[in-house]
């Protein structure tokens, strides 16, 4: 989802620079929220699922690692992970 929103941020600073018309602009972005609009009900029907084995993850996921926000970070960690519940101290 990060990858449609920079196209579209891109194509916004195009088009207030006058290097991209009105038409064009609305069309890349009325394409755009589609696109992320797919991929956030793509997102959706993974949250359906108990575990998502980590071969079915998106396999740029590395890459765009450290473009992810905390909280989208924490999310997919937490998807791949099951809570750890402990006991207070050693002795239980």
């Amino acid at each position: 989802m990060i990858k449609p929103q920079n196209r579209l941020d891109t194509q916004t600073l195009r088009y207030l620079d006058g290097e991209v018309d009105r038409d064009t602009y609305e069309q890349i972005k009325t394409t755009t929220h589609a696109e992320s609009a797919e991929l956030q009900g793509q997102l959706r029907d993974l949250n359906v699922q108990d575990r998502i084995p980590v071969g079915t993850l998106m396999p740029d996921l590395l890459w765009d690692w450290d473009e992810l926000s905390v909280g989208v970070r924490r999310d997919l960690l937490s998807r791949l992970l099951h809570p750890v519940i402990g006991e207070g101290g050693r002795d239980g």
